[in-house]
């Protein structure tokens, strides 16, 4: 494969994290090693993705201030 075969299986796993995931599905089955870490990379992405959404989820619910303030004059 070349590099910009690479980097748009990369850049696709980053966009649409279940693509990642099914090309190490079907790529783990392959006789050539090049895809078979591609596809494994590609997941690995995927995972610190959903990982990072996860996190930046989380912590954007407790950073919400939900009191009310009330203002008297």
């Amino acid at each position: 494969m070349s590099k910009a075969e690479k980097a748009l299986c990369y850049i696709i796993s980053v966009l649409f994290p279940p693509v990642g995931f099914v090309l190490f599905l079907v790529w783990m089955g392959n006789q050539n090693a090049e895809k078979r870490t591609l596809g494994i990379r590609a997941a690995l992405v995927s995972l610190a993705v959903v990982l990072l959404f996860v996190v930046v989820g989380i912590a954007s619910y407790y950073a919400v201030d939900t009191t009310v303030e009330v203002i008297t004059k």
